[in-house]
């Protein structure tokens, strides 16, 4: 059996971790097996299941975060790979310490895999900034590149690297509308009338996602359709933020945050319309989630052309925030 060590950092719900899990499901575990080089001390929300697939979650082994302690980092690696000889292939998700931990795979013989999923920020802050120019080596440091679009292996590795672009496919079973799930999931979030309009959102609570311009513009909307609510699922560093200004807007009572869930595709059966107004994406998992369920979807320009797999999608453009 062919281990391939998957280096994601973490697998809590997300985009990258629920691509991973999505694929690990569905390969021939007799054949291949995935494992994981984590970073959180704590337990992941994916971690009972991949022991049930059989797969076997590592965590790196130092005081603080590696940035901070780069040659403890780099020694933890070096150890881990002498005494796992087993990983002859590395495949590696987490783009902020990619050619740290591919180049010591590279030093003991493993062949590498640095995979983007995310486009570069348009305005990016001087640590972001720091952060692409120590990464730039990782162009010559992997064996092979993959990318989640196009423009993400563009943007990351450059044209030469000729990232090969691999969909981030979904389990459209699990997709299908339900009418009965759609009046369950309603009923359970007391959206007790099929005419209340129902606006929702799937993603982190980080600046990227755009959820000061959603509020602000489900602002405009409540206050011309009172009997209207807005979904966020997704949790972040961000959350109180958002409910700080969705209290100062008085939308406590039409604004549900309900965090990080399993069962998203129940969710988007229950709205109305799908927001996805990103200032960028390296795709956009929930939007195809969205647009699988059949969901009306108004997305920013943002969004890479590979996650437009529908012709319900209204695209407008979505301006930064002005810099403060």
């Amino acid at each position: 059996m062919l281990r391939i060590l998957q280096y994601a950092g973490g697998m809590n719900r997300g985009g990258i971790e629920t691509f991973l899990m999505n694929v690990h499901r569905n390969i021939d575990r007799s054949k291949v097996q995935f494992d994981y080089m984590l970073h959180p001390d704590e337990k992941q929300a994916y971690e009972d299941e991949i022991n049930e697939l059989g797969g076997i979650c590592h965590r790196i082994k130092m005081n603080g975060k590696p940035a901070l302690h780069y040659i403890q980092y780099r020694r933890f690696l070096d150890e881990f790979f002498v005494q796992h000889p087993e990983y002859k292939i590395v495949h590696g998700h987490l783009y902020t310490y990619m050619p740290v931990y591919l180049g010591a795979a590279k030093r003991h013989g493993r062949i590498t895999i640095a995979h983007t999923h995310a486009t570069k920020n348009p305005n990016p802050s001087k640590k972001g900034i720091a952060k692409r120019i120590m990464n730039y080596s990782v162009r010559y440091t992997a064996d092979y590149f993959m990318a989640c679009s196009k423009q993400a292996g563009i943007d990351n590795f450059g044209v030469k690297a000729n990232a090969r672009f691999i969909p981030n496919g979904i389990d459209t079973g699990k997709f299908t509308f339900s009418e009965e799930i759609r009046r369950s999931v309603r009923g359970n979030m007391k959206v007790n009338s099929e005419n209340t309009l129902v606006l929702g959102h799937v993603g982190r609570l980080d600046a990227v996602k755009n959820h000061k311009f959603l509020v602000d513009v489900f602002k405009c909307l409540h206050d011309r359709v009172p009997d209207s609510k807005l979904w966020l699922i997704g949790c972040g560093e961000l959350e109180d933020n958002i409910r700080s200004q969705v209290h100062a807007l008085g939308l406590d009572d039409a604004v549900d945050f309900i965090g990080a869930v399993d069962n998203v595709n129940e969710y988007l059966m229950g709205m109305d319309v799908f927001a996805f107004p990103s200032l960028y994406e390296g795709l956009g998992m929930a939007l195809v989630e969205a647009e699988c369920s059949g969901l009306p979807c108004v997305v920013s320009d943002a969004i890479q052309d590979e996650a437009i797999v529908s012709d319900r999608i209204t695209r407008l453009k979505i301006l930064p925030p002005p810099s403060t």
